[in-house]
């Protein structure tokens, strides 16, 4: 406890069982740890990895022995996919009886594997701290992830010499060679059509406004390809174009196929479902990659140049390049350029907002008047937490107009990570509006996080957009019947109508206040009443229409 309270840590998340008592037990000695409970371990982990999110530090995660690990084997499989730092530890059956093949018996250490940075079990306990300060360094040090620890309970009950220090972490702030930044700033400076690609490295390394910087110098377009921490200050910046399609490739196609210059940071390419054989990029396209992963660099297509090294660093030092030998002709070129993108993206805005003002009639409400309503309310400087998957396009749509805000969306590898994450997102910053945003299909993988949150007091607006069906399944589906030639017909297992699943009355008895809405007038009595009291957590549950039409005419056409 001491080593955790020197490292900084002041939560546990943790979902408690027999063969941790003497962990919980010594908990009771150490009122600065507080122990967050989760009702099952994937909520347990959702809740850790949304606080390591924010705050950049590993998040400590206490499960129950294999069965426990086997709860959480999808969150951590996200935790891992994302580069999440989790410090998780589970207790083993004492080690004299591991040859007995008993109760709980099972190799914990060979489960986690496939799925964390490090998975290690601690024998002899004179190793725990030692290990432990280690767990730390290996979930920290780029690329981030999960770290596994399991501990057997007599070496819980091991009496030990204290060896209590900070664990010594690896300094990863490295610049990139001169040669190759000069390199890239010629590429970019000799470039007709440039396009820059972004990760969530931009903002582990506090690179956005570098980004937003070299943007504007070259007058180029910014896409998100692995991108989940955007807020909107990129919502809102000109030249910021959204972010990739996740599961199809040939919607990415028309993007990056038209750039003869491809810088791509802190990103891989690309993280979708379903890549396409065809070429991503044009031919004689130049290819440069910043990464902190080197896996990620030249895994899938051949780079001109790969960089590891910090991606502020290394943008700084590439602006600076263009700030030192940018001419008149360059200048007028990027001008050009810029104001190009700049009413690209009112037009693409505009011909959104024009389809969106069809369907303000629409009843149930369609997504996009929701979020339109959710959007004109959020305070400033609030938190969103995005996992409402179809209905997502129409807040990143609004997010355009909002005032200054934090917005994080899921990494979707796994579902209800979003109202979880909220949860660790609200212990961080206890101080400010965290509204949590989910499809109802997603809400109902984590719903117990609603007691977590009530236990706890904390203000969080859980919004649910009730479109009663997996919406993105159906989505997919006919993706699936329009490759395959098929005919459209009755969606199978698709449909969450029948019996109707209250999550107004699901959530009242968790202990949290709820209301109702189908409309928008409905909508904002209550946000307004969840905003103004803020002595716990509240839900909203939204009824919003949940139709394909408008996607079974664009992509299946006339079959």
């Amino acid at each position: 406890m001491k080593q955790l309270l020197v490292d900084g840590v002041k939560f546990i998340f943790g979902n408690p069982g027999t063969l941790e008592e003497g962990f919980l037990d010594a908990l009771s000695d150490f009122p600065e740890l507080h122990y967050i409970i989760g009702l099952q371990e994937s909520v347990v982990i959702g809740m850790a990895m949304g606080y390591a999110r924010v705050t950049r530090m590993p998040a400590i995660v206490q499960l129950h022995t294999m069965v426990g690990l086997g709860n959480a084997m999808g969150m951590l499989y996200e935790a891992h996919k994302s580069s999440t730092p989790l410090v998780v530890y589970a207790g083993e059956i004492p080690s004299k009886f591991a040859s007995f093949d008993g109760f709980f018996a099972g190799d914990l250490v060979d489960t986690a594997n496939p799925i964390t940075k490090w998975a290690y079990r601690i024998i002899p306990g004179d190793d725990t701290l030692k290990v432990l300060r280690r767990a730390f360094k290996e979930a920290l040090t780029p690329p981030q992830g999960p770290v596994f620890l399991a501990i057997p309970m007599d070496v819980f009950e091991e009496e030990i010499e204290p060896d209590i220090h900070p664990t010594s972490c690896v300094h990863w702030h490295m610049s990139p060679p001169a040669e190759d930044v000069s390199t890239i700033v010629q590429g970019l400076m000799e470039a007709e059509n440039p396009i820059i690609l972004i990760g969530d490295q931009v903002q582990l390394s506090g690179a956005q406004e570098e980004i937003r910087k070299l943007a504007d110098q070259i007058g180029c377009p910014v896409y998100g390809a692995d991108f989940t921490h955007q807020g909107n200050v990129y919502h809102s910046d000109p030249l910021f174009m959204g972010t990739l399609e996740f599961a199809y490739s040939k919607y990415n196609h028309p993007v990056t196929n038209n750039a003869d210059v491809v810088l791509a940071v802190g990103t891989s390419l690309f993280p979708e479902m379903f890549p396409n054989n065809g070429p991503y990029f044009r031919q004689g396209a130049r290819l440069f990659h910043v990464d902190l992963n080197p896996w990620e660099i030249a895994k899938n297509f051949p780079v001109e140049l790969g960089i590891i090294a910090d991606p502020k660093a290394t943008l700084e030092a590439i602006s600076a390049g263009i700030e030192l030998h940018r001419n008149p002709e360059f200048q007028k070129k990027a001008a050009e350029r810029k104001l190009c993108w700049q009413q690209k993206k009112k037009e693409e805005w505009d011909a959104v907002q024009i389809k969106y003002d069809h369907l303000r009639q629409a009843r149930p409400m369609h997504s996009s008047l929701m979020m339109k309503t959710l959007v004109e309310m959020i305070p400033e400087n609030a938190i969103i937490y995005d996992e409402s998957i179809t209905s997502s396009p129409s807040l990143v749509h609004y997010m355009n107009t909002a005032k200054p805000a934090l917005y994080f969306s899921s990494r979707g590898r796994c579902l209800g990570s979003g109202w979880t994450g909220a949860v660790g997102v609200k212990l961080a910053f206890p101080h400010q509006h965290v509204l949590a945003v989910s499809g109802d299909g997603a809400a109902l993988y984590v719903i117990q996080s609603l007691w977590t949150a009530a236990r706890n007091n904390l203000h969080i607006i859980f919004l649910v957009c009730n479109n009663r069906s997996y919406r993105i399944l159906k989505l997919n589906m006919l993706e699936y019947w329009a490759e395959e030639g098929m005919e459209l017909r009755q969606f199978p297992q698709h449909d969450l109508d029948y019996p109707v699943i209250r999550f107004d009355e699901i959530a009242k008895g968790f202990g949290v206040k709820s209301w109702s809405a189908n409309d928008p007038d409905s909508l904002r009595s209550a946000l307004n009443s969840a905003l103004t009291d803020t002595s716990g957590p509240h839900l909203i549950d939204v009824q919003i229409e949940g139709a394909v039409t408008e996607e079974i005419q664009s992509i299946m056409g006339n079959k």
